[in-house]
């Protein structure tokens, strides 16, 4: 689900939810206690007139876990609908097109999503080789069968049963006898069943690696006592973070297979 094709951060959130497992039973409840509000007050604003505040705006962005980039349009969706005159409201209207307007540019110039069938994703995520296989042919040494059977230390068998599974369905090209990138991308709904299984394994090998004496790896990890607004302040940077390293990834030359984990979560 793309915000940025919304004008009203009610409906944005309402079909949020909706589109989220068993429709989002039981996420206002949720939202209310993220917001410190009761559930009647919750049911006045999605249901009724009532806005919410900007502070309880941005607090719902965490809350969904928006990137800085969708939390700046929701909270550009709340203003205009908290503005107490129509001039002011269309002013921001106007704001609101023009980051749509920017964002459909910037989308325009990225590659088209690939459309996996449930069928594929169940594969695919049955084993994080297969992401390894995909991320791997980046760099040139790791662009044949037998560089990558060597270096993850599979039969070619094996190996070959991957390629052939990522090939037929565009995670790679097969050409000339080597194994190549693509520029095609997919995204993975943040309410998918997948997501976890994902996150599991990637942590299982993070796991084994901390038992090898390895300067290059870094593990890192600290429970703490904060406050309230030091633990939202904190997730904002790491959010902010990931953002800026998906940019700077893009840009690297690759040579190296890294793994980054972050949690952060309340105990």
């Amino acid at each position: 689900m793309n915000i940025f094709d919304f004008d009203d951060y009610k409906e944005f959130v309402k079909k949020k939810i909706d589109s989220m497992p068993k429709k989002g039973y039981g996420q206002f409840r949720k939202i209310a206690l993220a917001l410190n509000m009761s559930t009647v007050a919750i049911s006045l604003v999605f249901k009724g007139e009532r806005n919410l505040t900007e502070e309880q705006g941005l607090d719902l962005t965490e809350y969904l876990a928006l990137t800085p980039k969708e939390s700046q349009f929701f909270l550009l969706m709340l203003r205009k609908a908290r503005a107490g005159s129509y001039k002011l409201a269309q002013y921001y209207q106007k704001e609101l097109e023009g980051y749509q307007l920017q964002m459909q540019q910037l989308q325009h110039r990225l590659p088209q999503n690939i459309h996996l069938s449930e069928s594929v994703k169940n594969r695919y995520y049955s084993d994080c080789l297969y992401a390894a296989f995909r991320i791997a042919v980046g760099i040139k040494d790791l662009q044949t069968l037998d560089a990558l059977a060597k270096y993850f230390k599979l039969s070619i068998a094996k190996a070959s049963d991957i390629c052939d599974f990522l090939s037929e369905n565009g995670f790679v090209i097969m050409q000339a006898g080597r194994i190549l990138p693509t520029t095609q991308r997919f995204h993975l709904e943040a309410t998918s069943h997948h997501i976890r299984w994902r996150q599991i394994q990637w942590r299982l090998k993070g796991f084994n690696k901390m038992e090898l004496a390895d300067n290059s790896n870094l593990f890192f990890t600290a429970p703490m006592c904060i406050s309230s607004a030091d633990a939202k302040r904190i997730k904002r940077e790491l959010t902010q973070f990931i953002e800026d390293l998906s940019k700077s990834v893009g840009k690297s030359k690759p040579s190296v297979l890294y793994c980054l984990n972050i949690d952060w979560f309340g105990i």
